[in-house]
């Protein structure tokens, strides 16, 4: 029997709803989604216009109603960067009298991190091990069946901020939804686009929205560290309205048009409304914002206390930048390391804005894949699987429409 399910992406400039079904050869095919336009959200993670919130949800329920002509009960949501935080704990137990460690021992440790955080460190969306380490030994995902005295972990664990999941379930409530579970779209993201050999080595990817760029470390299976940088898209717009002096609608027109590695001034339109732009002033103008992210970044992956592999490339996804023709290369060339543009493989969103949410429904078909009984093919792939509902199923698992 197929499963349906429904999911909700509150990005910084636009909400996105989804709905999927498992397939038979697939994990889930997509069969409908909404997208509306809102004011996003402050870095304190409030909401920049809360009177208005209710309608971009239900606009962009009423969408995605429309399109997978099915009603819309239940969902899943997803919790942005500014209300979510990542904890990185470690703990270590003395292994049995038989002195091999067992898939009790492996999730034991895993709960033994999470009983460190206190209540105000927020609600635990999920956990995972970075590694596993018998006696201090070389660092493994499969301790199972290893001799030793000691297991020892380093565990990422996800929070969500209480404020957040209270709001968002009493308006949902309010227009009839159930919420099905609360989930971090990063993790989800950064699972579903960089391959396992990538994570292995440790790497990075920076989804640069609208109002914030989100930086995101995965070692293995494991979001290792998480940052909100605050930059985004919206932010080149802004200066180019302010240095230009032409309204914002115009604004993000010329960005749209603008080419990195182009000639020429930037036109708008034709005839006598058309509009030109001088290519050295616009240019200075863009570059010297996406110079700023660049050296956030840098900084960021700098001091991170996991780096990621110096020969790995930096994931770059979301609309700010990835859209930008020669953006890619501009940023690669700055930062002095390969960017690579992921693909969800997706038949439907299968562009970088909409990779959040195309992670946040893979998450929400891995955790359902979970509380049917199909959790992998190995004894570690159960107790991961158990513990933080995530998996190692992620790539390749959309049905093309």
């Amino acid at each position: 029997m197929k499963t349906m399910a429904a999911a909700i992406d509150f990005g910084t400039s636009k909400i996105v709803t989804i709905m999927a079904e498992s397939g038979d050869y697939h994990r889930c095919s997509i069969l409908g989604s909404g997208t509306a336009a809102y004011d996003g959200y402050s870095d304190d993670g409030r909401w920049n216009t809360p009177d208005k919130l209710n309608d971009a949800i239900k606009e962009a329920i009423r969408q995605l109603e429309s399109e997978a002509h099915r009603p819309v009960t239940e969902i899943y949501v997803g919790v942005p960067g500014e209300c979510a935080r990542v904890y990185i704990r470690e703990a270590q137990l003395d292994i049995g009298q038989e002195g091999r460690v067992t898939l009790g021992d492996a999730g034991d440790i895993l709960e033994k991190v999470v009983a460190q955080l206190n209540a105000n460190q927020g609600s635990v969306l999920s956990y995972s091990p970075a590694y596993y380490q018998v006696d201090g030994g070389e660092p493994t995902m499969t301790p199972v069946g290893m001799r030793g005295r000691t297991l020892s972990a380093k565990v990422s664990v996800i929070t969500a901020s209480l404020d957040f999941m209270d709001d968002v379930e009493l308006r949902l409530r309010d227009m009839g939804i159930k919420v099905k579970g609360f989930m971090a779209p990063a993790m989800g993201e950064a699972v579903l686009l960089m391959p396992p050999e990538e994570r292995d080595r440790t790497v990075a990817m920076a989804d640069v929205g609208y109002l914030h760029t989100e930086l995101m470390i995965m070692q293995g299976d494991a979001l290792v560290d998480y940052r909100v940088i605050p930059i985004g898209g919206g932010h080149i717009a802004a200066d180019l309205a302010y240095g230009l002096e032409i309204p914002f609608k115009t604004a993000e027109s010329v960005k749209r048009a603008f080419t990195f590695d182009g000639s020429g001034d930037i036109e708008l339109g034709e005839g006598e409304g058309a509009q030109r732009f001088e290519r050295p002033f616009t240019t200075e103008i863009i570059t010297a914002r996406v110079d700023e992210l660049a050296d956030m970044i840098r900084d960021a992956l700098e001091s991170t206390a996991i780096k990621p592999d110096a020969n790995s490339p930096l994931y770059l996804t979301g609309g700010g930048i990835s859209m930008m023709r020669g953006g890619r290369e501009y940023i690669a060339k700055t930062l002095k390391r390969s960017i690579k543009i992921p693909s969800a493989r997706a038949g439907k969103l299968n562009s970088p804005p909409y990779a959040s949410a195309l992670g946040l429904i893979d998450m929400v078909f891995d955790k359902i894949d979970m509380q049917n009984g199909d959790t992998g093919v190995g004894p570690m792939d159960k107790v991961l699987d158990v513990f933080y509902g995530i998996g190692h199923k992620f790539s390749s698992v959309f049905k093309k429409q």
